[in-house]
């Protein structure tokens, strides 16, 4: 791998990382990517609370793993495949199961999956819809009913 090449992937990685923090910073919802499919306002409020009940009690260590893993897993994890992450010392840990991949009408891939996460207070599990900006980052959404 020539050194350009591994420069290229360090600040993918890198831009994929500090997405992540502020994703996770900016409380993990609302990442203002809304492509015309998508819901309005009202359901990043659910998406929100969804967040912040399946994320309650993570470090943010913890989080960055758990945010880092969805990235990881959406873009190479076949579907029903889990991913797991164990955060080190909290003990945390969770795993993301990707359901099924499609395409939208942009030409954007999507994915359904299951994210679940286990701390002191409990397991919980979601399911969720991603898809794949532009700049190769995987941005979670819901579709409107």
């Amino acid at each position: 791998m020539s050194e350009e090449t591994i420069g290229q992937h360090s600040a993918s990685f890198l831009h994929a990382v500090l997405s992540l923090l502020a994703f996770a910073l900016t409380g993990c919802a609302g990442s203002g990517w809304s492509p015309e499919w998508l819901a309005g306002s009202g359901s990043s409020a659910v998406a929100e609370v969804a967040a912040e009940q399946l994320y309650q009690g993570l470090e943010l260590d913890d989080l960055v793993l758990a945010r880092e893993n969805i990235q990881i897993s959406l873009e190479s994890a076949p579907s029903q495949e889990k991913r797991y992450w164990v955060g080190n010392p909290s003990g945390a840990y969770g795993y993301v199961m990707p359901l099924r991949t499609f395409r939208i009408t942009s030409g954007h891939y999507c994915r359904e999956f299951q994210e679940t996460v286990a701390t002191d207070d409990g397991i919980v599990s979601a399911t969720k819809i991603a898809c794949r900006d532009d700049d190769k980052i995987w941005k979670e959404a819901e579709l409107k009913t």
